[in-house]
């Protein structure tokens, strides 16, 4: 694994590889318009077949404070993921007691 920017997606030698988002979105500042949450310039941009997420998604979320979200993945990356791609697979991953943690699947 190597970190990168969304931009890298769009290179030609990537439009074959898996897509891994782990909290793409935790440190995101909803307010900044100039600054579209990480998850979406990720899928967006992204070409190939399977996106595997790890993170609260819609649902998931313990927090009240957070829901119906959680604090993981941004709402906009949410609704783009589930309007794109079909969950193959999701399961609970060890947590803390305050979140809902998950690893899905999405082709």
């Amino acid at each position: 694994l190597r970190p990168r920017g969304p931009e890298v997606l769009l290179r030609p030698e990537n439009h074959n590889r898996n897509l891994f988002l782990c909290f793409p979105d935790e440190d995101c500042d909803p307010n900044d318009p100039n600054a579209p949450p990480l998850g979406v310039a990720c899928l967006e941009n992204f070409k190939a077949e399977y996106v595997i997420h790890v993170g609260e998604l819609f649902g998931d979320s313990i927090s009240h404070d957070q829901a119906p979200f959680g604090r993981s993945s941004s709402m906009e990356f949410q609704c783009l993921l589930s309007r794109d791609f079909h969950c193959l697979l999701k399961a609970s991953l060890p947590r803390w007691p305050h979140e809902g943690t998950t690893i899905s699947v999405w082709k």
